[in-house]
């Protein structure tokens, strides 16, 4: 090119009209980016904005009852698996995502903290440690089940499931303090924390179907894939991941009323998974609309009949039934009459580890307490701190007559009077015949 002709050229670019072109076909550009991604966002058809949450803040955290766990420590309790799947991804998965942003977009830039970090304890969860039951320092009652098939993955794979601590392993703070509660009823929000994981893996999804903007994603595909990371695994994943989100989007709840922080409608979650999702009758559907607190469990082995409406009494029918509420495993639909390959029936097959139930019901209760000198000797409730405001010694008397005068003629007298371990209330249950 010589002289005068780059001179033109010069001259050209730095018109006015030139780089208002030049602005133009990038305003063209950058919209019709916009509207690519809003109509990936559409078509998602799952909602990815995250509600808001409570702030987390570190503090001292203070056990108030770890005695009386006998061999074990309070980490098995934590962390054992009831073969459970209540978490509808992968553990590789739920360990590899992170955070939702506050909305789609924000998520296209930047890197997030894990879902598994604080942005679960926001939803109520207590930090776990980590410890050879639990290596990725996975929230307390989040355990890993082996061997689950997921909707949308063609193999099995790792799950993720609840356990008895994560509804009945109870905190609260004072005065910069955390103070944890084994066996005491837990905090969390069980619908905010579906929400929030459904915004995370849409948002995770969205940025797996853009070819700029899409790190989100390759952070993501790395964890998961290690070494396997390849263009092949990353499509298939991407595929599952879709396929994963919109069997979710079909299957949501219908809640009539909102459980919120420290509620669960409990029996019509069990109800459902049991009656209407593993034998395939939607029709026993119903709406959570009866959501009460999380009980406390330190004396509960020894109650005749359990649940608030004392609806079940064998407590290895009430922990099997906790473990199918929240999604363990059961073959409920093969036919009686099918058999397997070495001519076992597969109908009630069961990911639950009956086995397991009972250790956890024995290391709960312990021995009986009428051998044990009149006590309860397995999971302990615990005592008031000395770091709490001392208790009005005149109220809790004035409280301790009311609950006699009013309550106890249908509830059982306080654990600390004699009046509590007579005979009475302790003798086996008698049948008879109308």
């Amino acid at each position: 090119m010589d002289t005068s002709s780059q001179s033109l050229f010069v001259r050209i670019i730095k018109s006015v009209p030139f780089r208002i072109g030049i602005a133009a076909l990038a305003v063209l550009a950058a919209v019709l980016w916009i509207l690519s991604v809003r109509a990936v966002i559409d078509k998602i058809e799952y909602a990815m904005s995250p509600p808001k949450l409570p702030d987390y803040e570190e503090m001292e955290t203070v056990h108030l009852n770890p005695e009386g766990w006998g061999q074990f420590d309070d980490r098995w309790f934590h962390h054992v698996s009831q073969g459970t799947a209540t978490l509808p991804i992968p553990y590789e998965w739920l360990v590899a995502l992170e955070a939702p942003s506050s909305s789609p977009w924000l998520a296209l830039l930047g890197k997030n903290d894990p879902f598994l970090g604080e942005f679960a304890l926001r939803l109520g969860f207590i930090k776990g440690r980590r410890s050879d039951e639990n290596p990725d320092s996975l929230p307390v009652g989040i355990a890993r089940t082996s061997s689950i098939n997921f909707p949308g993955i063609e193999r099995k794979a790792d799950a993720v499931g609840f356990n008895c601590a994560a509804c009945h392993t109870g905190q609260l703070v004072f005065d910069n303090r955390r103070y944890i509660v084994d066996g005491g009823p837990a905090m969390t929000d069980l619908g905010l924390l579906t929400r929030s994981l459904g915004a995370a893996l849409g948002q995770t999804l969205l940025s797996s179907k853009l070819k700029v903007f899409n790190g989100r994603f390759e952070r993501f595909a790395h964890s998961v894939l290690g070494s396997n990371d390849n263009v092949l695994t990353r499509d298939r994943l991407a595929a599952e991941l879709d396929a994963v989100i919109a069997n979710l989007a079909k299957t949501s709840d219908a809640i009539e009323v909102t459980e919120g922080f420290t509620r669960l409608d409990a029996l019509n979650r069990i109800g459902n998974q049991v009656f209407a999702a593993a034998m395939d009758r939607p029709n026993n559907y119903s709406p959570i609309n009866a959501p009460v607190n999380f009980p406390h469990i330190w004396d509960t082995s020894w109650f005749n009949w359990v649940q608030y409406d004392a609806s079940i009494m064998q407590p290895l029918t009430r922990n099997t039934g906790e473990a199918l509420g929240v999604k363990a495993f059961v073959d409920m639909t093969t036919g009686s009459d099918k058999a397997t390959g070495n001519g076992k029936n597969e109908r009630f097959a069961s990911s639950v580890p009956v086995r397991t139930l009972v250790e956890i019901e024995d290391w709960i209760g312990g021995t009986h307490p009428l051998k044990a000198g009149n006590r309860f000797n397995g999971v302990q409730s615990p005592a008031w701190p000395n770091t709490f405001p001392a208790i009005d010694r005149d109220l809790a008397q004035a409280g301790a007559k009311l609950y006699k005068d009013n309550c106890q003629h249908c509830h059982l007298p306080p654990v600390n009077s004699d009046e509590f371990w007579e005979i009475d209330y302790w003798s086996p249950i008698e049948w008879s015949e109308n």
